[in-house]
């Protein structure tokens, strides 16, 4: 389990040298979706991730679920895929190093 500003030392070995990060597709701009559009999303995902190394996960917390892949890729093009994906944020994390909150978008700037 990985949670914001803590090491998670079992995700090293999958890190190795380089980064990684938690992305997801599901609940665009941190609004529910339902579930058949998440999938959907997901799936959508799961095809720009084929070419790299990834774990299935899911989040959870205050009534709020949601799947998600742990992908060992550069940051930067994690970031890009939560841009895509249209999120307010991905969590990475480097190897021995604490997991962090990226922010993708300034809060005021998301719709609605």
């Amino acid at each position: 389990m990985a949670r914001i500003s803590r090491r998670c030392p079992a995700l090293d070995p999958v890190v190795g040298r380089r980064a990684g990060a938690f992305i997801t597709a599901w609940n665009p701009w941190g609004r529910r979706c339902p579930d058949r559009l998440n999938r959907r999303a997901d799936l959508a995902l799961q095809g720009w991730l084929r070419a790299v190394r990834c774990l299935p996960g899911a989040g959870q917390g205050r009534g709020w679920r949601e799947e998600h892949w742990f992908a060992v890729m550069d940051l930067r093009r994690a970031a890009m895929l939560g841009r895509r994906f249209r999120q307010a944020a991905v969590v990475t994390l480097r190897r021995g190093q604490p997991a962090r909150l990226l922010l993708l978008r300034d809060r005021s700037s998301t719709p609605g």
